[in-house]
């Protein structure tokens, strides 16, 4: 075994499990922060919260602002093919060589126990740091006010998108408690950007938690500002001048709508602090050419082949609502799995809208995976007749070999969970 496979396996034998919410997590990062030299405190940074949209939201503005020039840190979770992921610098992942060193060099500086996430985002902060980035865009985890990403010392700017119900168990069971959780980022002198489309109460919590941050400033907008036709190459946004502009997004989906408009308010905040202007040319060459792993990917035209981690109700709304304007009057083939704490019952609800072949397998994840025989059971109590293949592999091929026997091909649908994205994904890549 090689020392960068040795420092991989120690990684993958830290802690699994969610430490979120078990005693006081917080105290022990920031230690390990001021271990480190407060690497947090050595550039501005841009925090996200939010249930759904963060990761597409948190990329859009990293390469708004390396368009303009900036070397960009980004801090994202989950990761999908590789932990190396999570961390990134202008857009590339950092090197397998110099993850595993600065792993050895992290755990001999920390004396806690971390959980896998607790410590990649330590890491994050000390490369970002030593590699001289100019600004860092730093993803929550879970929730806000505990997550391990709270543990900095500052932000210069809380962004929150949608926020929907998921994980009630940890961040509480109404809208509003769930907001003021995330709202836990917010700090004094800062700027609060919301995105478009909340919930009243939302709004109200979010609100009420910057007014009492001295000297913070409140952005938001309750209508996206952008729109986007299924079959539209291009998306048009409404900026804080009135002014429509065209904008070319790598993404595709109704719900790249409100990340974009999220996105694009607090670039126009960014922006005027630096007393710079909109420059169209600049935002389309930033925003076009990338794509964001597992958010609806599409990994073939022919047919159709499409990966999408949705796994709670807001998503496989705006999931749903993609895929009936994108393959209109068209039969789905769909692969789904979930995990057992999740609103399964509201997901299937979702689903059953669709005309769609149903084929329901298990993620891998073996102590919160959903049986694919109880999911099944959830599908029939809509009247809706599924397919059961346990292992996720086999259901994939089933699915294309269903796709293939119709006319016209079906589009295959893979969704549900990140867990059976990265199985899937993962072995599409490798026969690719």
């Amino acid at each position: 075994m090689t020392s960068q496979e040795s420092s991989q396996s120690q990684f993958r034998a830290q802690h699994a499990e969610i430490l979120y919410g078990q005693g006081d997590r917080l105290a022990p990062l920031r230690a390990a922060l001021e271990a480190l030299g407060h690497p947090d405190q050595a550039m501005p940074i841009i925090h996200i919260a939010g249930t759904n949209g963060k990761g597409s939201t948190a990329h859009m503005l990293s390469h708004l602002l390396q368009g303009h020039g900036f070397k960009l840190g980004l801090f994202t979770s989950p990761h999908l093919y590789t932990e190396r992921e999570s961390i990134q610098i202008n857009g590339r992942m950092i090197a397998e060589s110099a993850f595993s060193s600065l792993l050895e060099r992290v755990n001999s500086q920390v004396a806690e126990d971390f959980s896998q996430f607790e410590l990649v985002f330590l890491m994050a902060m000390t490369y970002f740091a030593e590699q001289g980035c100019d600004y860092v865009v730093l993803e929550c985890g879970l929730g806000g006010e505990l997550d391990a990403t709270n543990a900095i010392a500052h932000s210069d700017y809380a962004v929150f998108t949608k926020i929907a119900r998921d994980h009630t168990a940890m961040l509480g069971n109404t809208l509003s408690e769930i907001a003021k959780t995330k709202s836990g980022i917010m700090r004094p002198h800062q700027k609060v950007v919301v995105g478009p489309e909340q919930d009243s109460e939302v709004v109200d919590q979010l609100k009420h938690q910057q007014e009492d941050q001295a000297d913070s400033q409140w952005f938001y907008q309750d209508r996206s500002q952008v729109t986007w036709q299924a079959h539209s190459e291009n998306y048009c946004l409404r900026l804080l001048n009135g002014q429509e502009v065209t904008v070319d997004l790598a993404l595709r989906g109704s719900f790249q709508c409100e990340n974009l408009s999220t996105a694009m308010l607090c670039y126009q905040a960014w922006l005027a602090d630096h007393d710079l202007v909109f420059d169209s040319d600049l935002v389309n060459r930033a925003l076009s050419g990338w794509q964001l792993p597992g958010r609806f990917d599409c990994l073939s035209k022919d047919p159709p082949i499409i990966l999408d981690a949705a796994h709670n109700p807001a998503a496989m709304g705006e999931l749903r609502a993609t895929l009936q304007a994108r393959f209109p009057n068209q039969c789905l083939t769909i692969v789904c799995a979930f995990l057992k704490d999740k609103a399964v019952n509201d997901l299937v609800a979702c689903l059953s809208h669709l005309e769609a072949d149903f084929i329901v397998t298990e993620a891998d994840f073996p102590s919160r995976r959903l049986p694919a025989t109880d999911l099944a059971e959830v599908f029939s109590d809509y009247g809706i007749n599924v397919a059961i293949q346990v292992d996720a592999h086999r259901a994939f091929e089933q699915a294309k070999q269903h796709s293939q026997s119709t006319n016209p091909k079906q589009p295959v649908i893979v969704l549900g969970s990140f867990h059976l994205i990265k199985t899937i994904g993962a072995s599409y890549y490798d026969q690719a």
